[in-house]
């Protein structure tokens, strides 16, 4: 008991912390998967148990830094915070392809779908962080607090354990997901596109060429490629339409 005494201020800081983390970030991977009996809560409240475990770990090792955790966890509980209240709202979720749709997208676009709703999500979000980062700095820490370390070392490995056991089963959540999202989406070959230089000139009357990219439409499901049902019944009475059949893209965004 003298020896929980001890570490009772750390021990009471990391639960909150965790109690905060989950609530902004971790929950928001959870709350849109459809539950039904008692068997499907107990499941899923286990996973989430043992990914917000193993979260704790990282959040540890990273207040054992003075400097890194003031510095940087505000940067990363407002940057996890912003993208969990698109989970939370619009149930979308965090891929390599989604975080390309994200950098990609015009500012003028994005800011459209800023909200009040978002505004206040990420003024909580704010206080959230003021209120670690206050707690923080009042914590009298024991140096290398070696119970806690033990367990976050212990929480870290159960990371690893559970992702070896069923690829994905982890990672595939947030704040998981955004790091390896990242990590595919900067590992993906970028395209290069050749430019022309040369001057293009004809004697020919101007040719206009109307190029159509389907992004969403599988070219075996158009009838102007051989496709049972008439699906494209206007294109088909055109003479001047070349179809390209046999292109593909291994990309989807």
């Amino acid at each position: 008991m003298e020896k929980l005494k001890k570490y009772k201020e750390e021990i009471k800081f990391h639960l909150l912390l965790n109690i905060l983390f989950a609530v902004f970030i971790s929950l928001a991977s959870y709350i849109h998967i459809p539950l039904e009996g008692a068997k499907s809560y107990f499941i899923y409240g286990c996973h989430f148990l043992i990914l917000q475990f193993s979260v704790f770990g990282f959040l540890y090792l990273f207040s054992l830094s003075k400097i890194l955790f003031r510095i940087l966890f505000p940067v990363v509980f407002f940057t996890l915070s912003t993208i969990s209240f698109w989970v939370y709202t619009q149930d979308i979720s965090i891929n390599s392809g989604m975080i390309q749709a994200i950098l990609e997208s015009n500012i003028d676009i994005a800011i459209d779908v800023f909200s009040f709703q978002f505004g206040l999500f990420m003024l909580f979000s704010v206080i959230g962080i003021i209120f670690c980062i206050k707690k923080y700095l009042q914590l009298k820490r024991n140096q290398f607090g070696f119970p806690l370390l033990i367990l976050s070392i212990l929480a870290i490995s159960v990371f690893f354990i559970a992702e070896n056991y069923r690829y994905g089963v982890l990672k595939r959540k947030l704040p998981y997901s955004v790091f390896y999202g990242m990590k595919e989406y900067l590992e993906k070959p970028t395209l290069k596109i050749k430019k022309v230089l040369q001057n293009i000139r004809t004697e020919k009357d101007s040719l206009h060429i109307v190029f159509v990219l389907g992004e969403s439409v599988r070219a075996d499901h158009l009838s102007i490629n051989g496709y049972h049902r008439n699906t494209t019944p206007l294109l088909k009475k055109q003479n001047n339409v070349v179809s390209y059949k046999n292109i593909y893209t291994p990309l989807t965004y």
